[in-house]
């Protein structure tokens, strides 16, 4: 829902959201987008807010408002919902950041995120450029810089079975590939058949050749 759209247009947005979550399992909530300080966000707020409140009674079974944000975050970690961190964007848009921010909270609740860009055209940045300002600002390690990309193919939309057995874990393939070292040897028939029929497991795998590749450089 673009929020800096007239209100006609808003309501429109949210209520064909509502009904697709309705149909689809696979849409679980509608989002308020946009600058949150612009001039039309913030008079037409309250309204939009009606408007949720409105809809939420024609669809009880969708869960809009969360007043157990710590339940939350447990219930996150232990089904795996991965969220997006926009450090950049979060910091020039609504000014938040550093220990204010709660990219360390999310992580120590064992939530697993991941560092996207947001508007890299608007804010003038790349995705590396995250990475180090994630490192500056956390004091993030290798292995913590390897967990966040290795979240960002794991929980993405990629067709195909995960190449790591421990989801999020990160410590043991799959049985086809449980031994297998990527970058030292092709993959042996079995773990060749599985990435071939995995997109998402043939990207790990291509990671993980990456890791290993630049650890050997170091």
């Amino acid at each position: 829902m673009f929020r800096s759209t007239p209100k006609e247009l808003v309501f429109a947005q949210a209520l064909f959201g509502l009904e697709l979550a309705a149909a689809d399992p696979r849409v679980v909530a509608i989002n308020l987008v946009g600058e949150e300080d612009e001039h039309t966000s913030m008079s037409d707020y309250a309204e939009h807010m009606r408007m949720v409140g409105f809809l939420r009674e024609l669809y009880p079974n969708i869960r809009v408002y969360e007043d157990r944000p710590y339940e939350l975050l447990k219930n996150m970690a232990d089904k795996g919902v991965l969220v997006e961190i926009n450090l950049t964007s979060n910091d020039d848009i609504l000014g938040v950041s550093g220990k204010h921010h709660p990219f360390e909270t999310y992580r120590s609740y064992g939530v697993p995120v991941a560092l996207s860009t947001d508007d890299p055209g608007i804010e003038r940045i790349d995705l590396t450029h995250e990475y180090v300002r994630a490192v500056e600002t956390y004091g993030l390690s290798h292995a913590d810089l390897k967990e966040l990309v290795r979240n960002s193919i794991e929980y993405s939309f990629l067709p195909g079975a995960s190449l790591w057995d421990d989801k999020g874990g990160y410590a043991r393939f799959v049985v086809d590939c449980l031994n297998e070292v990527p970058g030292k040897a092709e993959p042996t028939p079995p773990c060749a058949a599985f990435l071939g029929k995995s997109e998402k497991a043939a990207q790990q795998w291509e990671l993980q050749r990456r890791f290993r590749d630049f650890e050997a450089s170091l």
